[in-house]
């Protein structure tokens, strides 16, 4: 190709991933995880200590809302897993 006259462009570093990921309110993650505790019957200190696992952090409450959306996605990932992936 480069013989044919392409030049390829540098990659710039640290620019943002090409599909940028939906900003979710810590309100609404918070319903999703309790929406998810409930329909398992799971306590809250299920999420707790997930949350302590992932991010040494004992309390949700502590966690910052990045954390706190990978926390809800690791609980969907374990419901499909166990429950199967949900049609729809």
């Amino acid at each position: 190709m480069k013989r044919l006259g392409f030049k390829p462009q540098p990659k710039d570093k640290g620019s943002e991933p090409s599909v940028p990921r939906r900003k979710y309110s810590r309100a609404q993650v918070m319903a999703k995880i309790t929406a998810q505790l409930t329909t398992r019957e799971l306590h809250w200190n299920y999420a707790h200590a997930m949350g302590k696992r992932m991010f040494k952090k004992e309390r949700l409450e502590w966690l910052d809302d990045d954390q706190l959306y990978k926390l809800m996605q690791a609980l969907q990932v374990d419901q499909n897993r166990r429950y199967g992936t949900p049609q729809g």
